[in-house]
């Protein structure tokens, strides 16, 4: 079940960002200095979302859809952005273009969680 699961440093990451949500499972971590702000997880731990809940969760609050596609051509994978766009009542959402060739579906899901993460962080120095 692994697998399942984003890897810790990115859980961290998400946490620092704003994902709150209550997860299956959780990391322990060794930096207490991290406070967690949900009451049900011990604060020596993070969460541990599943990819599929982190992808929603930057749809639903960031208005940002992930997804990973298997290359037909090569047999590895890439992973795309599509953002929305709510001044265009035709195309909701436009995409962002895909990127990347990766061996496994989690590595191109890791770092396309990872891009997301960043992007969120570049709106946010965007909008101070």
């Amino acid at each position: 079940m692994k697998h399942l699961f984003i890897p810790k440093r990115l859980a961290e990451q998400a946490f620092d960002k704003g994902f709150n949500e209550i997860c299956i499972g959780y990391y322990l971590i060794s930096n207490v200095a991290l406070i967690n702000r949900h009451k049900h997880v011990p604060k020596t731990c993070t969460f541990a979302p599943l990819y599929q809940q982190m992808m929603s969760w930057f749809k639903e609050h960031h208005d940002l859809k992930i997804e990973i596609l298997h290359s037909d051509g090569t047999g590895l994978y890439k992973f795309g952005f599509w953002k929305s766009n709510r001044d265009n009542d035709i195309g909701k959402w436009e995409r962002m273009g895909y990127i990347g060739l990766y061996y496994t579906w989690n590595d191109a899901a890791d770092k396309a969680i990872q891009e997301a993460l960043n992007l969120i962080e570049d709106d946010r120095k965007r909008n101070i």
